[in-house]
């Protein structure tokens, strides 16, 4: 149940701041620990299944261009070089036992259908990482081989915006910036974001998701540097009950630009009530915070409790009363 008591929100602005089995995230992973590439180098196997017909795209379409742009988005964003191969093996790896091959596929084999088991995602993500330091050591991505509606109804990627089909580029930059270890953003403009529209909603071509916003550059920079002429804000958010500040965890906080009134970043707090953003422009923002209330987090872990808001729940604002970015 949603607490009536505001949520006093304690933010610290600071500036220029600066071997075992591996856990794997599909795509959630507690705040609590950020995943990363230890190097710079990254090789990508893209399967001989993207290069096969496939039920699921569109003929004619443009599928090793799509996943070479979003790599590509990404490479510039982050200083990441990807060094992209062919491989003949179809299955991703299955939890808990990576083969040290970084796969993209599309192929119906039976442990890429079991990735969907729970959900009928336009794709997936399978992250192995260290749970100790956070060291990615391999991560695989599906592209639904058999998507649907919600009902039922099959549906088809594309790569030139054909109505009621999914934009493959967008889903591959999507999960390419899972396959780094950014979690899905609460921005609604960022290719990071939760939900995926089809082709033709309002009448418009779903591609504004092929290019990188402001929040996803500032989530993969804050990760892997580039950072030039930037800021870093890190805070704290309690909860008031009944007398006693509560650290307020699971909790999305949000950097709003004063100048322009765009949202440019985001972050989820810890079990602590604490959160962190890195590689931010310097200039003046306005910090805003949704929490999540007591039914939410009891019923989900706090890693998924910000997939759960998609759901369309009650949800409650506060914004703090500290609204500047110090330069």
């Amino acid at each position: 149940m949603r607490r009536p008591n505001p949520i006093l929100a304690l933010l610290t602005m600071l500036v220029f701041v600066a071997s075992i089995q591996p856990s794997s995230f599909e795509p959630s992973v507690s705040p609590e620990l950020q995943i990363k590439w230890k190097s710079k180098i990254i090789q990508i196997a893209l399967s001989t299944s993207l290069t096969l017909p496939s039920a699921s795209i569109t003929p004619e379409s443009d599928v090793l261009g799509a996943v070479q742009r979003a790599l590509n988005s990404w490479s510039n964003a982050a200083n990441i070089t990807f060094v992209v191969t062919t491989s003949k093996k179809q299955s991703i790896s299955p939890t808990g036992r990576g083969d040290g091959i970084n796969l993209i596929t599309i192929a119906p084999t039976a442990e890429n259908l079991a990735i969907f088991a729970d959900g009928n995602n336009a794709a997936r993500t399978r992250v192995f990482y260290d749970p100790a330091t956070g060291e990615i050591s391999e991560a695989d991505i599906v592209i639904n081989p058999y998507p649907y509606s919600a009902e039922n109804v099959p549906l088809q990627f594309s790569t030139d915006g054909t109505p009621g089909t999914y934009d493959l580029e967008s889903t591959f930059a999507h999960e390419i910036g899972h396959l780094l270890g950014l979690s899905h953003s609460g921005v609604i403009a960022a290719t990071m974001q939760a939900s995926q529209a089809l082709n033709g909603t309002y009448g418009l071509p779903a591609l504004t998701e092929r290019t990188l916003g402001e929040a996803d550059l500032i989530a993969v920079r804050g990760v892997y540097g580039k950072c030039e002429n930037s800021g870093s804000v890190e805070g704290r958010i309690q909860n008031s009950v009944e007398g006693k500040f509560l650290p307020a965890s699971a909790t999305t906080v949000w950097m709003e630009d004063l100048a322009s009134g765009r949202v440019v970043a985001s972050s989820l707090t810890t079990t602590s009530g604490k959160f962190s953003i890195n590689c931010v422009p310097v200039g003046d923002y306005r910090m805003m915070a949704e929490y999540a209330d007591q039914e939410l987090l009891d019923r989900t872990s706090l890693a998924a409790a910000r997939e759960s808001r998609q759901s369309g729940r009650q949800r409650g604002f506060r914004r703090p009363a500290a609204s500047r970015f110090a330069r």
